[in-house]
């Protein structure tokens, strides 16, 4: 049972900040009061007390447009994990399978895609099960492919679903050095396994 609500239709209890009503927004995803919370000061970096902020919280649950809103601001940091799972925002939204909000998320100039957690996992570690999220991964470009994990195995390596394998063999191969008419010949030559 989860009580949900709304700030921008309720005043706030006393004593919730503005900070933690921006969270609450985020979670539940009330553009309106999470801009309203922006404007108001909030701290958009904010992190509870277990280190979530406003752009894990609409990771999480997929929430669009809050999550376009917020990498809007200045001086949002994408980067930042949480203590108690250890996550980026994108390593949430890669996990949930929130194709939106991955393509935000890797597309924001200030994303560090390579971002690794406790046991030396990237983003595209959490996407092995999820071939529509791990090719948006891939064709971003931006992962090292060849990162290693604490176990000492790269994402190659852990895969064990043949069409997700191919399509990463298919990215190492191409890699970003290659050639816009090189990546063309691949990428036709690899489209079969998206069938």
């Amino acid at each position: 049972f989860a009580l949900i609500i709304s700030f921008s239709s309720v005043k706030p209890a006393r004593g919730v900040s503005i900070n933690e009503q921006l969270l609450v927004a985020a979670e539940n995803n009330d553009l309106a009061h999470l801009k309203n919370c922006l404007d108001g000061g909030a701290d958009v970096n904010f992190a509870d007390e277990v280190a979530y902020t406003a752009l894990m919280n609409a990771s999480i649950d997929g929430h669009v447009e809050i999550v376009r809103h917020l990498l809007s601001q200045e001086g949002i940091n994408l980067n930042l994990f949480c203590k108690t799972v250890d996550e980026t925002a994108l390593m949430t939204a890669v996990l949930m399978g929130h194709v939106e909000v991955v393509k935000l998320l890797i597309e924001h100039e200030g994303i560090d895609a390579n971002a690794a957690d406790k046991k030396n996992r990237t983003a595209i570690f959490f996407a092995l099960e999820n071939a529509e999220v791990m090719e948006i991964l891939l064709s971003s470009e931006k992962f090292d492919l060849n990162h290693r994990d604490d176990l000492g195995k790269t994402v190659l390596e852990k895969c064990t679903d043949p069409k997700i394998r191919s399509m990463i063999e298919a990215a190492a191969a191409v890699g970003p050095s290659t050639s816009s008419q090189e990546k063309e010949i691949i990428s036709e030559s690899t489209t079969w396994l998206k069938i």
